[in-house]
């Protein structure tokens, strides 16, 4: 006689099959997707960071980020925010003078960059912390115009060898998952930036990056020599140069 469907025995073994399939997929897809998020995070975050930029140097008339409000109006405090921090409460709500010219400057930037929020930043010497409407921290350290900084046989080393970065207005410390969520690990979830005079965001790890504070292209996450400064561990997925990689690979994360 034909057996007609299945024994509960079957069933269960079936189920039991189908729930250790799960068990090995399921933390797999999850990390996958995560993968994603951060990186059309990142994606997205520099993208609208370089065009905010480029409109408010438009609008203002200015061809860099030196001659626009903004950064004028930290020129005089920039120095002492950066290595004292701020000195406010958490939210800059204050009226004396520096916390006053900080809700300036978000101010200014808000009318091209969506944020939601500016903060005192307390773990990182960035004296500040911008969290945009995505759900992204940026730590952002302001530089004044400084033309003694870098000197013409400086500058002939970078030309010479492809570099494009010459004056550097800042940098730019992008959390894809903002920095109350872990792992909070520099090439991980945590990616840095210097912010061109341009307006333009160079990755840590790059050869514009390499050129400008080292005036060699040894420091670039190719490198895997000790010597490197600014490497990217393929094990580990993390270090200083791994911005330059997820940017060259279109900020996909294949670690």
């Amino acid at each position: 006689m034909k057996k007609l469907g299945f024994t509960l025995v079957e069933i269960l073994v079936a189920f039991g099959i189908i729930g250790v399939i799960s068990a090995l997929l399921i933390p797999q897809l999850q990390s996958s997707y995560k993968k994603q998020v951060y990186a059309s995070t990142l994606a997205t975050t520099a993208s609208n960071f370089e065009n905010a930029m480029a409109k408010m140097m438009s609008a203002e008339n200015v061809t860099t980020l030196w001659e626009t409000n903004a950064w004028q109006d930290l020129v005089g405090v920039s120095d002492d925010i950066n290595t004292n921090g701020l000195n406010s409460s958490t939210d800059i709500t204050s009226t004396d003078t520096e916390d006053g010219l900080i809700s300036q400057f978000q101010r200014r930037l808000s009318d091209y960059l969506k944020i939601s929020d500016v903060r005192k930043n307390t773990a990182d010497n960035a004296p500040f912390l911008l969290r945009l409407e995505n759900g992204t921290d940026c730590m952002l350290i302001i530089y004044p115009p400084d033309t003694t900084e870098i000197d013409s046989t400086k500058i002939n080393t970078i030309k010479t060898n492809g570099g494009q970065l010459i004056e550097v207005a800042g940098e730019l410390y992008v959390d894809v998952n903002t920095v109350d969520s872990k792992p909070n690990k520099v090439g991980r979830d945590s990616f840095a930036f210097y912010i061109g005079n341009d307006g333009t965001l160079y990755p840590f790890g790059g050869l514009d990056v390499s050129l400008r504070m080292y005036q060699n292209k040894n420091n670039v996450w190719e490198n895997t020599g000790t010597s490197n400064k600014l490497p990217c561990n393929k094990e580990r997925g993390r270090d200083g140069g791994c911005t330059a990689r997820r940017e060259k690979n279109g900020y996909k994360m294949y670690y």
